[in-house]
This record gives C-alpha cells, sequence and structure tokens, in this order.
C-alpha cells in the first residue's frame, strides 16, 4: 500500500511553491525514508509507491505535480522497475528529481551507460564540485561535502545529448546530471544524509519548480543562454576530432570504469585525503566541464563503452548467444584459415618460402569508410570490392574496420571481403578482423566470418583479460596482431602473450595524434625477441616503409592513403618497392587493359603515348602470343596428329551420345594414344607453372619475378596461366552433354583427360543448378558452355551471365552458338539450348561485353573465356578484335572441315592466323 505525508510548507513561501502532489517511486531502499522527511519538512505532500506497485497508467493517472525517483540497489536497466518509464513519460511535464539510483534511471532513460564507478563508497564523503544552477542554485560555490553510498556510475563518454553533467567528485565520478531544457535533475550523492551539506536546501530548490521547462523557473539560472550554451557545447564535441576535443577539455571517465581502464588513467586521487578547494576562478556561472581533473575521456574509452553495448545487444539476439557461436564452431561452420604469420613473411628473407629470396614487405591494405580522425574516407566502399582490387594488387592481408559508429565497418564487411577473395590462387591475403576486441565473443563472431586474424588493443586490456582473449584466438586457430603504443604496451605483448605478431601503432588512440617515430623507438625490443613487426597508421608512400624496412619492420598498415588512391595496384606496388613503369611486356607479364579494349580505363603505367592504332596493333601482337587454338570434333587419329603438327594447343572429342562425331571410349583412346606420341606426357600434370618464364635483361626478370609472386590472381586468371603454360600441348579435351557426374568420371579416369567441356545441364544426379563441378573433377580442368542466339541477343540471360564469372564452379566460360532458344525455366531471362557446334557464329561484340562485365577492378588481364560457333580461317581474325582482349582460346570444328572432314591445309591456316603466323 501506498505511504502518503503532508509537510507543512514554510511560512511566506509563495502558493507555487510545494503545491501539489509529489509522488515518490521507491526503489525498495532504507534511505527512502529519509528523503520523504526531508521532503515533509520542506512542505511537500508526497506518496510512495513501491517500484513495483503501481503500472505507468496508473501513475499517469495519479496526476502528480512532481515526482522523484529513490535510490536503490542493484542496477537501473533490473532492479528500478517503472522508474525509467515514469521519467521518460514525465519530462518535460514535471519536475523531476533522481536520487543515487535516481540518477542512473535518469542516466538510462536516455541511452546512457551505467557501470561500475571504480570505487566502491558507503558513508564516504566527497567534495561534491557543482554548477551553482538548478539543484544546487544558491548552494556554496566552492562546492558540498556529499555522502556517497554506491559502486555503479554514469559512463560520461556515453552522456546522451540530452544531458549535462552538472556537479563531480575531485577525482571526476558524476554526481549530477540535468536535462538541457526539462526540469529533470539528479545527484547521486545522498541529500539527506546528516554528514551531507545543504541536503535542505536542495531540496527546497527542487519543490520549488514548477512546469516541465527551465524556462518556467527562472531562479534555477538556466535561462535561454545557458541552454543554448550546454547544446552548442554538446554539439561541438561531437563535431571534433578526438585531438580537437583533447585540447579544450573532453568529458570524464568514471576513474577505473572499463572506460578509465582502456584510457590507462589509474593516476585517481585518493578519496582519504583532504578535500581540495574548487580553483579560485571557480564560479556559480562556470560550467562543470572545464574543471581540472586527473582523468579525462578518449575517443578510445568511448569507442570501448559503445562495443560492449553493441556486444550485449547482439548477443542478446536469439540464435547469436556465445554459446550459438560455439556450436557453429563446432560443426566446423567457419572457412578455412591461412597462416597468418607466414603470410606476412611469404616475400620476406625471413619467410623461407618460395618467394622469400625477394625479401619485399608485407602490405597490409585496410578497407576503412570513416575514422574519428578524418570523418568520412568512402562511405560508399564496397568491402568485396575493395578487398579484390587489394588481393589483386599484392596484399598480403586485408584488414577490415568492423566498428559501426566512428568507422562505418560491421562484420558483413569482413564476410564480404573474405568470399570475394576466397576463390583466389594458392596465395590469397589473410583476413583481419580489425576492430575493439573486449570479448571472447567478438573473436568467435570473426572467425566464423571468414577471418584469419584479430587485432588486440594492449592500451584496452589489462594483463589477465589479454591473456583470455590471446589464449581464445589463438585456440581457434587465429595467431593474432597485437598492438601496442609504447614500451610499456611492448614489455606487456612479449611478456605476457609473448606474442609472435606486434603491430606498432603511430597514432595514439587517446588523442589520435600520429606520431611515426613511435614504431623506430619500439623497433630494438621486438628485433630481440624474433617478432614479426607491423607498422600501423601514418604510412603514406615507399620513403616511410623503406624507413622501417631498415628498421627489421616486416609489414606496413595503410589504410586512408589506399583508400583514397585512384590505381590501388600501383599504390601498393609502390609500398612494396616494385616499379610499375618498368616494361612489363619485356619481361613477360601481362599489361593492364587498355581503353583501346573497351574493358577499362588505362592505369599509369600503360604506354599512354600510343596512338590509337598503335595501341591496337600492340594489343593485337600480344593477343596473338597468348590466345590459344582448340580443334575440336576430333574422329581419327590422322586429324589429331594433323592438328598437334600444326601447333594447336588443345583438341577435342565428341563423348555425348547422338551426334555425327561422338567416339567410343575405345576410340578416344587410340587418338589420345597417337597425340601423345606426337607430344609427349601422358595425363593431366599437377606440376604445371603459373606463368611462361619471362625474357628480357636480367633486371627485367628479376622486376617480373617480383611483380608475378606478389600480384595475385582471380580464379580464372590463375587457371588461364596454368592453361597456358601446359608443358605438353595440345590438351586433350572430352566433350560431354547433359551426362551424370559418374559417367563424366569413368570417362576422365578412363582416357586420362586433360579437360571436360561441359554443354547442357550442369546439375548431373544432384538436383541443383551451379553444382562445382570443378571441385568433383580434381586434376582436370573444367569448361562449361553458355550459349548465346546467333543474332546476340540475351539467350544468356542476366542469370546465366552471373554463373559464367562465378568462381569455383568452373575454370572456363565458353561462348558458343545456340542451336535453337528454349523459353527459361529458371527466371534467368534466357535459357540455354542443347547443342551448339551449329557452324554458326553469334555477335561477338556480345563477347567483349560479358569479358568487360566479368572483369574485376584492379585485374591484370581481362576476363578469360573461350570463343566458339562459326569461326574460320578467314573469320577468325576479325572474332578475335570484336570480342576484345579477354579471349583465352578460340575453338573450331566445322570450320576447318571439307566435305565433313578435317582438312590439313585449314587446320594450319586457322592456327596460323590466330598466332600471326600469316
Amino acid at each position: 500500500m501506498p505511504e502518503h505525508v503532508v509537510g507543512t510548507r514554510p511560512k511566506g513561501a509563495p502558493a507555487s511553491y510545494a503545491s501539489g502532489k509529489t509522488i515518490m517511486i521507491d526503489n525498495f531502499d532504507s534511505f527512502s525514508y529519509n528523503i520523504v522527511q526531508f521532503l515533509a519538512e520542506q512542505g511537500a505532500d508526497i506518496t510512495v509507491y513501491r517500484n513495483d506497485e503501481l503500472t505507468l497508467t496508473q501513475l499517469i493517472e495519479a496526476q502528480p505535480a512532481r515526482l522523484v525517483i529513490s535510490p536503490g540497489p542493484g542496477h537501473p536497466l533490473t532492479d528500478s522497475g517503472i522508474s525509467i518509464d515514469a521519467i521518460k513519460h514525465f519530462s518535460g511535464k514535471i519536475p523531476v528529481l533522481g536520487v543515487c539510483m535516481g540518477l542512473q534511471c535518469l542516466y538510462a532513460a536516455y541511452t546512457g551507460e551505467v557501470a561500475y564507478a571504480g570505487e566502491i563508497l558507503h558513508g564516504k564523503t566527497s567534495l561534491v564540485v557543482h554548477d551553482g544552477r538548478g539543484l544546487f542554485a544558491g548552494l556554496p560555490k566552492q562546492g558540498i561535502q556529499g555522502t556517497r553510498y554506491h559502486s555503479l556510475a554514469a559512463q560520461v563518454p556515453s552522456l546522451p545529448a540530452e544531458l549535462v553533467v552538472t556537479s563531480k567528485t575531485q577525482s571526476g565520478v558524476v554526481m549530477g546530471i540535468r536535462h538541457t531544457r526539462h526540469t529533470v535533475e539528479a545527484i547521486q550523492y545522498h541529500p539527506e544524509s546528516i554528514l551531507s551539506e545543504s541536503g535542505r536546501e536542495l531540496i527546497a530548490n527542487f519543490l520549488g519548480w514548477v512546469g516541465g521547462t527551465w524556462a518556467e523557473n527562472p531562479q534555477a539560472g538556466i535561462g535561454e543562454r545557458e541552454i543554448a550554451a550546454a547544446e552548442a557545447s554538446r554539439a561541438s564535441k561531437m563535431e571534433m576530432n578526438p585531438a580537437q576535443e583533447a585540447a579544450v577539455g573532453g568529458a570524464e571517465p568514471a576513474p577505473g570504469s572499463l572506460a578509465a581502464v582502456a584510457a590507462g588513467a589509474a593516476n585517481v586521487a585518493s578519496e582519504s585525503a583532504p578535500a581540495a578547494p574548487a580553483p579560485a576562478s571557480a564560479s556559480a556561472s562556470a560550467p562543470v566541464n572545464t574543471m581540472p581533473s586527473k582523468t579525462a575521456a578518449t575517443i578510445l574509452d568511448r569507442i570501448h563503452v559503445q562495443r560492449l553495448r553493441d556486444i550485449a545487444a547482439t548477443k542478446s539476439l536469439p540464435g547469436f548467444s556465445h554459446a550459438d557461436l560455439e556450436t557453429s564452431l563446432s560443426l566446423h561452420l567457419a572457412p578455412p584459415l591461412i597462416n597468418f604469420p607466414a603470410r606476412l613473411l611469404a616475400h620476406s628473407a625471413r619467410g623461407g618460402g618460395a618467394h622469400s629470396g625477394l625479401n619485399l614487405p608485407a602490405v597490409m591494405a585496410e578497407m576503412k569508410r570513416a575514422s574519428p580522425s578524418k570523418g568520412d574516407i568512402d562511405p560508399s566502399a564496397h568491402a568485396g570490392r575493395q578487398a579484390l582490387s587489394y588481393a589483386l594488387a599484392g596484399a598480403s592481408t586485408i584488414s577490415v574496420l568492423t566498428e559501426p559508429t566512428w568507422f562505418k565497418g560491421t562484420l558483413h564487411d569482413l564476410s564480404l571481403a573474405r568470399r570475394a577473395i576466397d576463390s583466389l590462387g594458392p596465395m590469397r591475403p589473410a583476413i583481419l578482423r580489425k576492430d575493439f576486441i573486449v570479448d571472447t565473443y567478438q573473436i568467435a563472431e570473426a572467425r566464423l566470418a571468414g577471418a584469419d586474424t584479430v587485432l588486440l588493443i594492449v592500451a584496452m586490456l589489462t594483463d589477465d583479460h589479454l591473456l583470455e582473449l590471446y589464449n581464445y584466438s589463438v585456440k581457434l586457430g587465429m595467431e593474432p596482431l597485437v598492438e601496442v603504443n609504447n614500451s610499456e604496451e611492448m614489455t606487456r605483448a612479449l611478456n605476457v602473450v609473448n606474442a609472435k605478431v606486434i603491430g606498432v601503432n603511430n597514432r595514439n588512440l587517446h588523442d589520435f595524434v600520429v606520431d611515426m617515430g613511435t614504431t623506430s623507438r619500439l623497433a630494438d625490443a621486438a628485433r630481440e625477441r624474433g617478432v614479426i613487426l607491423c607498422a600501423l597508421s601514418g604510412i603514406t608512400g615507399r620513403a616511410d616503409v623503406e624507413t622501417y624496412m631498415k628498421e627489421g619492420v616486416d609489414a606496413v598498415l595503410v589504410g586512408e592513403a589506399l583508400m583514397r588512391s585512384a590505381d590501388k595496384r600501383k599504390f601498393i606496388h609502390g609500398l612494396m618497392g616494385i616499379d610499375g613503369e618498368k616494361d612489363a611486356a619485356a619481361a613477360g607479364l601481362p599489361l593492364p587493359p587498355s581503353s583501346t579494349s573497351g574493358l577499362a580505363t588505362p592505369t599509369p603505367s600503360a604506354p599512354l603515348t600510343l596512338s590509337s592504332n598503335e595501341e591496337t596493333r600492340q594489343q593485337q601482337q600480344q593477343r596473338q602470343q597468348k590466345t590459344l587454338v582448340k580443334i575440336c570434333g576430333i574422329t581419327t587419329a590422322e586429324a589429331a596428329v594433323m592438328a598437334t603438327e600444326a601447333g594447336a594447343d588443345m583438341i577435342g572429342m565428341i563423348l555425348a551420345p547422338g551426334t555425327k562425331r561422338t567416339l567410343t571410349l575405345a576410340q578416344a583412346a587410340e587418338i589420345i594414344a597417337a597425340v601423345r606420341s606426337v607430344r609427349g606426357g601422358v595425363g593431366p600434370d599437377d606440376s604445371v607453372g603459373q606463368a611462361d618464364a619471362p625474357v628480357g635483361t636480367e633486371e627485367e626478370r628479376v622486376a617480373a619475378k617480383a611483380r608475378a609472386s606478389v600480384g595475385g590472381q582471380d580464379w580464372f586468371t590463375y587457371h588461364a596461366s596454368l592453361l597456358r603454360s601446359y608443358p605438353h600441348k595440345p590438351l586433350v579435351v572430352g566433350v560431354f552433354r547433359d551426362q551424370p557426374l559418374s559417367e563424366i568420371v569413368h570417362a576422365a579416369q578412363t582416357l586420362k583427360l586433360d579437360v571436360v567441356q561441359l554443354h547442357g545441364r550442369v546439375d548431373g544426379e544432384l538436383g541443383g543448378t551451379g553444382v562445382g563441378w570443378a571441385r568433383f573433377l580434381p586434376g582436370v580442368f573444367v569448361v562449361r558452355v553458355f550459349h548465346v542466339a546467333g543474332d546476340g541477343s540475351a539467350v544468356v540471360g542476366e542469370g546465366e551471365l552471373r554463373e559464367v564469372s562465378r568462381p569455383g564452379l568452373h575454370h572456363f566460360a565458353a561462348l558458343d552458338t545456340a542451336a535453337s532458344v528454349q523459353p527459361s525455366t529458371n527466371g534467368s531471362g534466357g535459357a540455354v539450348a542443347a547443342g551448339g557446334g551449329t557452324g554458326n557464329a553469334f555477335d561477338w561484340s556480345l563477347a567483349r561485353t560479358l569479358s568487360a562485365r566479368a572483369t574485376h577492378a584492379g585485374a591484370s588481364e581481362p576476363f578469360p573465356f573461350i570463343l566458339a560457333g562459326g569461326l574460320r580461317p578467314e573469320n577468325v581474325g576479325q572474332a578475335l578484335e570484336s570480342a576484345g582482349g579477354g579471349v583465352l582460346v578460340v575453338d573450331t570444328s566445322s570450320g576447318v572441315e571439307v566435305d565433313g572432314k578435317k582438312d590439313a591445309g585449314l587446320i594450319r591456316d586457322f592456327v596460323d592466323a590466330v598466332k600471326g603466323r600469316k
């Protein structure tokens, strides 16, 4: 039952003073009785309800003139009943006072964080320095003694925009907050305690308020000027970068709180020391936030607080608990890992690998949309596209910012980055989750999303916490990147966790000031322990890298400068010391696509001085040297040998039933034996190199080797390089149509085929579209044929076009003319008709368009494909010119026949026309 006490109004008090009903929400605290006594002594008509005794609707119906939220045990989010909802409803309508937990309820009502205060005080006094307004109007300017009973406090880094701090202890713990415009104010200490000063005056100030705004209460000393100043100060702090905010005095965390621990602010004044007077310059009009303090909140504090909040919110979602993540890990749902330290040293003399003789620094390329110090960098950046461009340029690691509030990143970005590079060659970059890791939950998230490593920031963590996170990451197979900024942190990284990879951040996360000498000063300590040393932040060019390499740095992380660069490949190669201006053609390397191909904008390293016609001739020469020839429809050993001697790179035999050129396995075996007796070799060769041997001077060969080894290759370009460098040509191709996987596997194994070419359905016996044939046919190149109408219309619809360039399912896509057009049954915009081999051509410019769409930004070569359909010696040159530089193989059958039989002269003419020999 509610308790009702009627006080006696002081003599001479205005009619509005303590008028109407005052209702207290009691949070089950013994001090509520003393507060009621103070309120009654000052004239209040007060009714007390326990926080679970009435609903918000019933409270509203009671029509209080004032509301008081009492102290109480526990946390405001779990133990305050209707208190928070009551504050939200009555704010701006009537005066509201909070005491102790009442302050925490007000803070939480506006989404501020309440957490450990850093000290537990019960019955101890502290000097409370205040701003002389609101509850503190008319109170002693030098501060007052307040009695404290609490272990929780408002965390200033999370200060809501609607609130201002009104009072603090000398050590920086918040003792009072106020709404900027509403008559809503709260204090953390107990004014009713016998040891507290000016408690009755403070209560009297509250009872003197009327209405819901400060504008209605001029005696509070909070006019429009003060309101505007508070809001402007708050807004300016929100817009400042950390360095600016530090310069003017930012908000302060409670000492010993998580934020203070993160900031390293351990030097807190002892509460047992004599109370120091307020500064002589303090006045009733001086804002509290300008008070001197031994601790100051930094951007790192704020991020720490926000990340804790983010983690709690995510864990609360169904299916996202830590136990759920552990279950997913136990089911092996995380993608495979690569060794992060080994990847960093792959091109270093320390690595000892195939490319270690190059002694190149590792580049850790960062995907970062924004930062607290720089603001927006590229908010529209797509993580997958960015990661792929970095990988193709030669980055050893892709660093993905996943912090959403200040850096505008997400865990989804990391997942996209990983999926984008998953199908690259064996030297894919490692994926780093760059975030403010404070919970093993984040490490489990990272592993499931595809990270190979995570960042651990020593400045944010105690020794025990650092060790816990490090060990958990290693348990999941990920060696962390441990970040330090000073010698003390370096010592902790080396001794607490024995880190294998240490990154020195040249940017101090407390003030965001960059000092490029930080890495240099700490390099010796890392070198003595043999760790892999990385320089983080502030690197803008090769000069920075050269300095660090001399000091033993193995890797550099580059974010903003790389995000803003127009040419990622050139920038990364520049950092590594690879001269992109070398004559790549002479060194046997592919040139970036040029403007005349219609596929991409020329890079700065392209020969821009050539005329359009000269570029065309140069491209034609390169294309002729690289384009392969396939003679298909071979039915006799004699024809196969003719093709081999003419210089064909591939010969095809039809192993699909129902065609005029269909062969039995026995017939095919006889033909293959004849070919291999001429070419050498017995079947697929697993030792195929990745590129033809470069030519040119020794200097050019060294440069070529460097560029070839560090420049990543996408799935299709990688396999195109394998095909071109195959040691035994021609390769033997088996052509199949709508046949089950088991039949194809049997034929491939029996005949030791080099290539399998698939027409028609690709679902086989598995009932789906998009089966990964390349995985089911190991050791064999897989070609999937996509059919195009003879007039170039969209038989290959949007859905099919996407499948052309989907990595992992096939090694090469072939475009051939369809025998007929059938309605789509899968919504792709056009279905593939069974067939091919019509002898008719399609619009070859469609191939150019397709290659352009499938070519990744930053790729060194256009998307490779096989061109078939109606090709003959007299038109193959025109076909190559129309189809663009992406043609990997030209495929002909009836185009080199006379009366249905292969003709030696036509085969030679065709090969010569393609390879530029006539």
